[in-house]
């Protein structure tokens, strides 16, 4: 694995900043079988109580949005449900997941070369831009370069710097040609974040012209967006109330001006019954166990630690409903993500001090060891409750906050021995969650080193047979976590507030949304 490689590794965030957008259980939403999507859908029994008027029969589907959003897919945030909904209603990108979580063509089929370096995308036939005009290779190609040029600055082009070139071969056809072979791309390039655009006339701000390539054109900005359907099935219209942030979104909802609304996570009470739904959100929370250095390089100590954490009580106390336990390093929502928890799995207080006593066989005493946290209050909260449970098995642990501003350059130098940080995925696939743990990766916060896992790694980047290529994330997965170089804590969940007559949205845990099955009641 070279050092420029597709990556769609986790970027690291700090847990208080994705709390804030995202929230946890309760309510009922429908998953797909392999978990990947999340189907909103309130019963026919919900109320909300303080709602001000009863909702319109027909009419367009109305969404509120919050915070941060733009028109612009490569500047969209991955950490906002809002920005990558609004990202995913206006562009198509060339290819697309479906429920399964398989890349199907969206504005092109593609096919591979035999070694997997170059990958050749042929626009679809009758693809447009919302003005008719066709979307060509030559847009494609402007589309992809703007986005890699952007360099480090950009997450969406982290993730493509693996691409050595991007080639129109005639007005339909596109070649990618990559520094490294990866049967990866489709699952990459199926993010909103690369969506198509326009290039006479790229986007800018959320009142200049748009052209957009998706299911929509936008008809009226920027307080209000009304999109008007012009392919695929859904609401002929959807109008996207626009607001400074999650409450004033769920005001609007309470009011009766909004059908779909996110919920922040310090009122959920304040939707009712089956109105409020939940999906999961590919961000997670971990416990970084750096096994390069002592005494965390003994590995009996490292799955002693993941023996003694009790994430049941973290989540519950620290995130109540906005989180559910991590059950392992692929979170739920993602295809592939395991559905019990990945072993070793805690609290298992005996065997966790069995395994302290075999680490210190040679009679030495078990040495302080300390725990690097970010000056927030959830990584407050969170030292809080693991501390005394890491006493529980003769750890003595010591919290110590980074110096403002330091905390990343103290995580980057790989000379900590328990810190806290949190994931966000980009592209909806368990390579953004696993490929961070290559030995060589820039994101291996834990300084982790296996070749096995980097030979299963390497393996599982070039496995054309998606079925197969699953398997083996799942046993990168178990071997990652075998060693203990990380404990997954808690996954963060998106609420959203919904009314009777929008049925069907289906949210994935990476923001985009369907609204292809959505039927407007009365």
């Amino acid at each position: 694995m070279g050092e420029g490689r597709l990556r769609i590794g986790a970027l690291l965030l700090a847990a208080a900043a994705l709390v804030g957008a995202c929230s946890s259980d309760g309510g009922r939403a429908e998953r797909s079988p392999d978990a990947s999507t999340t189907t909103a859908t309130p019963g026919s029994t919900g109320t909300s109580g303080t709602s001000a008027e009863p909702t319109p029969p027909g009419g367009p589907l109305r969404l509120g949005l919050a915070g941060a959003v733009t028109l612009d897919p490569a500047s969209a945030s991955p950490a906002s449900a809002s920005a990558m909904a609004l990202a995913d209603l206006v562009h198509d990108g060339l290819t697309a997941l479906d429920g399964e979580g398989v890349p199907q063509p969206a504005l092109a089929d593609f096919v591979p070369s035999e070694d997997l370096r170059v990958w050749r995308f042929t626009l679809r036939e009758g693809v447009t831009f919302a003005d008719g005009s066709p979307i060509e290779a030559d847009d494609v190609v402007f589309s992809l370069e703007r986005i890699r040029a952007q360099g480090g600055a950009s997450l969406a082009a982290i993730q493509i710097e693996d691409v050595a070139s991007v080639t129109p071969l005639d007005p339909r056809t596109v070649e990618v040609t990559l520094a490294d072979p990866s049967a990866l791309l489709p699952e990459v390039l199926s993010s909103p974040l690369y969506g198509v655009v326009d290039r006479e006339a790229p986007p800018s701000s959320l009142d200049a012209p748009l052209n957009p390539s998706g299911a929509h054109r936008v008809a009226s900005s920027p307080e209000r967006l009304v999109l008007e359907r012009r392919t695929g099935t859904g609401p002929p219209a959807v109008e996207v109330g626009l607001f400074a942030d999650e409450g004033a979104a769920l005001d609007a909802f309470l009011a009766g001006e909004l059908d779909w609304s996110p919920v922040p996570v310090d009122r959920l009470g304040a939707v009712e019954g089956d109105r409020l739904a939940f999906a999961p959100f590919h961000a997670t929370v971990l416990l970084g166990v750096n096994p390069s250095v002592e005494p965390l390089a003994r590995p009996a100590l490292r799955q002693a630690i993941a023996l003694a954490v009790d994430r049941a009580a973290i989540t519950a106390a620290v995130f109540g409903p906005s989180g559910r336990p991590a059950e392992g390093l692929v979170p739920a929502g993602i295809p592939g993500a395991a559905a019990s928890c990945v072993a070793p799995c805690g609290p298992d207080l005996d065997r966790a001090r069995q395994l302290v006593a075999e680490a210190f066989a040679d009679g030495a005493p078990v040495p302080p060891v300390r725990l690097l946290v970010d000056q927030t209050s959830t990584h407050d909260a969170i030292a809080r409750i693991l501390v005394p449970q890491l006493a529980e098995i003769g750890l003595e642990v010591t919290a110590e906050p980074a110096e403002e501003g330091a905390y990343a350059a103290r995580l980057g130098s790989g000379q900590e021995q328990l810190f806290l940080h949190s994931t966000l995925g980009v592209a909806r696939s368990p390579a953004s969650h696993l490929l961070p743990w290559a030995s060589d990766s820039p994101d291996n916060t834990t300084r982790y080193t296996n070749p096995l896992v980097d030979l299963a790694l390497a393996g599982a980047t070039v496995e054309p047979d998606r079925a197969v290529r699953l398997a083996r994330w799942r046993e990168v997965e178990a071997a990652v976590l075998g060693d203990a170089p990380v404990v997954p804590l808690s996954q963060l969940h998106t609420a959203m507030a919904l009314a009777e007559r929008a049925r069907g949205i289906v949210l994935h845990a990476d923001g985009s949304i369907d609204l292809s099955a959505v039927e407007l009641g009365g």
